[in-house]
């Protein structure tokens, strides 16, 4: 992979998570960024559940955007959600409804990947034997159970599933009321440590060497573009003509 293509994913530890802005009636495409990026198109979806579950829907969306490297600003209109998207070329704006439209449901080793999150994407290191690294915050209780080693990404019967390479390292903690050293960070986990509360683990996601550009991003959106709570109904994609609204 080129330097560009990890200088673009670099933007994954700089993107923000958005807050929900609720509206009650239909709005105008809103004004650019402030750093003027050219505006891309709208995507209108529908779905019966997002008045009530708006948050769960957003950290998806906004954790697959930042992946992505794609600014948008979204805005909630009862059962819809408007997206206005901003930086993709009209290439990556047709792909982008099939992303934020998939269902999610990944799985690795029989534990579910809907709280994952992906805080920096990488290039592979001397000796890793990967094109990439996706370093991961898990829930504790999918993290603790993990080791270094082999892993397939998966999410049913009959479902394409990618495989990947385990790095766990830990941070381990010895503290008592008495003495409290500093952390030591480990290749081992340590015997009779509590997890989460005495040592932590850290999980990196090692991608195959000699990998498509577009396998690396799903790879990248299965273990952290989360669950989606109902699969929405596309209303309208608008594409942007010469960089203006429809």
């Amino acid at each position: 992979m080129t330097g560009t293509f990890f200088r673009r994913l670099a933007i994954l530890v700089l993107a923000a998570v958005g807050c929900a802005t609720v509206v009650t009636e239909p709005h105008p495409p809103v004004p650019p960024p402030a750093w003027n990026i050219p505006y891309a198109g709208r995507i209108v979806l529908v779905a019966r559940s997002l008045p009530e579950q708006t948050e769960e829907f957003e950290t998806a969306w906004w954790h697959r955007l930042s992946i992505l490297g794609i600014s948008a600003r979204i805005a909630y209109d009862d059962t819809r959600a408007v997206f206005d998207i901003y930086g993709a070329t009209p290439q990556e704006f047709a792909r982008l409804v099939s992303v934020l439209t998939d269902p999610g449901g990944w799985q690795m080793r029989g534990a579910s990947l809907r709280s994952g999150f992906v805080s920096e994407w990488l290039p592979g290191t001397q000796g890793c034997d990967c094109s990439a690294q996706l370093r991961l915050h898990l829930d504790s209780r999918v993290a603790c159970d993990l080791v270094s080693g082999g892993a397939s990404l998966t999410r049913g019967p009959g479902s394409v599933s990618h495989g990947v390479d385990l790095k766990v390292t830990w941070t381990i903690s010895y503290r008592d009321s008495a003495v409290v050293t500093p952390d030591v960070e480990s290749n081992q986990r340590g015997d009779g440590l509590k997890c989460p509360d005495q040592q932590r683990p850290n999980v990196t996601v090692r991608i195959p060497p000699a990998i498509s550009r577009d396998e690396a991003f799903a790879i990248a959106l299965a273990v952290g573009g989360n669950d989606l709570p109902e699969i929405p109904r596309v209303e309208s994609v608008a594409p942007a003509t010469n960089g203006r609204a429809p």
